[in-house]
């Protein structure tokens, strides 16, 4: 059996408002759900088709995602900007804090 659940690259809400449509929707299993509400996957916003993840060196990162439908590449901008952009700026000052 197979299960699958839709993240909203501009997730609903009051804080950032985005649109229960097919062009904010990715339709991923749980573990990717949870990794790109998370901010640790991301599109690249600069082709729209690459996966970025927080961790470099990871083996998604660079991967090709194919969609079966039309995404919003505003959408896939929001998302880079105000999830990933953040998780990742939070990190990095995290790590200056605790190790520098």
């Amino acid at each position: 059996m197979f299960y699958s659940e839709v993240h909203h690259l501009q997730p609903l809400g009051n804080k950032h408002n985005g649109a229960d449509n097919k062009h904010n929707m990715l339709v991923l299993c749980p573990n990717h759900h949870s990794m790109f509400d998370l901010g640790i996957l991301a599109i690249d916003p600069m082709d729209g088709c690459h996966i970025i993840h927080i961790d470099s060196i990871d083996n998604l990162n660079g991967k090709i995602i194919e969609f079966k439908h039309i995404v919003s590449s505003i959408n896939i901008r929001y998302h880079y900007e105000n999830i990933h952009k953040i998780l990742k700026q939070e990190l990095r000052e995290y790590i200056l804090t605790k190790y520098w």
